[in-house]
């Protein structure tokens, strides 16, 4: 479990975004019409990332604690961010989740370089794993969140 008590060497945050107990939840208040989805070969791609970043919020609640943390620098006119935060085994684990091949994980990255106590980062995404050990990154497909932490 995090708390801000036992990471006071970072600036973490609750998570204070909406995030549903029901993945139909979000699906419906986008209103696209299920037609449309079930035409879509990607429909992470169709929801710019907020199906995925759902799914892993969800998975995470179930599987490791009821509170979301991220992560954001404390800087003025800083907007690195990581996604979401867990803890296994007294280290931590920074979580990114992209929906797409773009972007470059530069918060990431950030976080990677300037905390000891985070070992590597966990991207999810929808592909398969890769294991990028000099750049201290996993790659894991979505589903995989499930199994995250357990020895």
């Amino acid at each position: 479990m995090i708390s801000p008590n036992s990471l006071d060497f970072l600036y973490l945050k609750l998570r204070n975004t909406i995030d549903f107990l029901y993945q139909g939840l979000l699906q419906r208040l986008c209103q696209i019409p299920v037609e449309l989805e079930l035409q879509q070969e990607n429909l992470l791609a169709m929801y710019r990332g907020k199906l995925a970043e759902q799914f892993i919020a969800q998975e995470l609640i179930a599987w490791h604690d009821s509170n979301l943390f991220y992560w954001s620098r404390d800087a003025r006119g800083s907007n690195a961010e990581v996604d979401y935060l867990i803890v296994c085994k007294g280290k931590i684990y920074p979580i990114e989740i992209k929906s797409g091949a773009g972007g470059s994980l530069k918060s990431l990255h950030l976080m990677l370089e300037n905390y000891s106590n985070c070992p590597e980062g966990l991207v999810f995404y929808h592909g398969i794993y890769k294991n990028l050990s000099d750049q201290k990154l996993v790659f894991l497909p979505l589903y995989a969140i499930a199994g995250i932490g357990k020895e």
